[in-house]
């Protein structure tokens, strides 16, 4: 179900925002928020890598319908995927590898996530 406004997430009876997720379920309890999600990702940044790695993937991974949660990196290419089949066991992915969303059926290459992204100096 693709939603173009936000979309909450209801996990152990807190709300999370994505940056991304996907559900497969019409008849959900909100218009609000969905407790049915296959897919979660987020995008890390400094203030909020900590908890999408510890916090958010605790909660998330007690949901029975999600299957994938994607973390994507913003300094450099890298995807880090969590799968319910594979124990919520770490693939980390990098510039030239291609993986595979099964809760989507959908193969990506780490590049097609960064299109558009000019690598520059960082300015501090």
């Amino acid at each position: 179900m693709a939603r173009s406004s936000r979309w909450w997430i209801r996990a152990d009876d807190r709300f999370y925002y994505p940056a991304l997720l996907v559900s497969c379920t019409r008849d959900e309890p909100s218009a609000d928020y969905t407790e049915t999600p296959v897919l979660i990702a987020e995008v890390l940044s400094a203030s909020t890598e900590r908890q999408d790695r510890a916090e958010n993937l605790c909660h998330y991974r007690k949901l029975d319908s999600l299957q994938e949660y994607m973390l994507v990196a913003q300094d450099l290419m890298r995807v880090e995927v969590y799968r319910r089949t594979s124990g919520w066991d770490l693939e980390l992915y990098g510039e030239g590898d291609r993986f595979r969303l099964d809760a989507v059926d959908l193969e990506l290459a780490v590049e097609d996530i960064y299109e558009g992204i000019e690598w520059g100096a960082q300015e501090g």
